[in-house]
């Protein structure tokens, strides 16, 4: 009977797919960490297939299109990816993503070169305040510095919300020019308030009033209406759709990294990192 050294050898390949690195917060698609108990995928750690046959998202994303967002984001807002695994094949570069059209496309929001991921499992990003409202698939893509040469990629389904000063605008206010000293004015459905100016050289702090009687009277433009799980259905939004499409490579289309050298984006958006001795310094060097 061979039945011991059968699960020795079992257990290792488990151990090895469950070492590498997984996104938990947002959690990805039939990750454990989500809320879908029923369809867990144990190898969600593992990199997308050599061939791309898997491209993007491992297609998870298509077996249930139309599936509840598991986080919600405002545009604009700062918040915080968590990753969890051990073998981080010396760091590398990772992107994250939005895409509006299912994954046809995916726009970068965060690019993060060198040290990614590390012993810090957690990095910060911003939703761009151009960012549409409505469903998205939510991206992070790595590439590892050493082993073989993969592409990981984790997705989840979020859903971004306006930010303040779009809710604001949507409401008919503007901003308004003020005092520097950091009074939050908050805009609801009441309208605002703010501190009366004791003299007419000193201007209340920067807030949200509601415009003339005349610019407020027009209705705002509507802002397009998200169809389920797919975003918005109609418009379009320039400053988004000008951010660069993520890097894709060592999935069968012709584009291969190099072992031991950490892949610099040609394109890394908006929002860049640096980590692994990399810095923006060096960079530019």
């Amino acid at each position: 009977m061979h039945t011991p050294s059968i699960l020795l050898a079992l257990s290792a390949a488990a151990g090895t797919a469950l070492a590498h690195i997984e996104m938990t917060q947002p959690p990805a698609f039939r990750s454990r960490y989500g809320p879908d108990k029923e369809n867990i995928d144990y190898s969600n750690t593992s990199p997308l297939l050599a061939d791309g046959s898997n491209f993007p998202c491992k297609g998870y994303h298509l077996s249930n299109p139309t599936s509840d967002p598991v986080a919600t984001y405002a545009a604009g807002s700062t918040n915080t990816l968590k990753l969890t695994g051990t073998a981080t094949h010396g760091g590398g570069s990772c992107q994250l993503s939005l895409s509006y059209d299912n994954g046809q496309t995916f726009r970068v929001i965060k690019s993060i070169i060198g040290g990614c991921p590390s012993d810090k499992k957690e990095y910060e990003f911003t939703v761009p305040e151009s960012a549409p409202e409505g469903n998205a698939l939510f991206a992070w893509t790595w590439f590892n510095l050493v082993g073989n040469r993969e592409m990981y990629m984790n997705c989840a389904r979020v859903r971004i919300v306006e930010g303040v000063d779009a809710a604001a605008k949507a409401k008919g206010y503007k901003r308004v020019g003020g005092g520097g000293n950091g009074t939050s004015i908050g805009v609801g459905a009441g309208g605002c308030s703010a501190p009366t100016p004791t003299s007419s050289s000193s201007a209340p702090p920067s807030a949200a009033y509601p415009t003339s009687s005349a610019s407020a009277s027009a209705p705002p433009s509507p802002s397009p209406t998200p169809s389920h799980g797919s975003g918005p259905s109609s418009g379009s939004n320039s400053a988004f759709d000008d951010l660069p499409e993520i890097f894709v490579a060592n999935v069968g289309n012709g584009e291969t990294t190099v072992e031991g050298k950490v892949k610099i984006f040609e394109e890394l958006g908006d929002d860049v990192a640096y980590g692994g001795g990399i810095s923006a310094r060096r960079f530019r060097a």
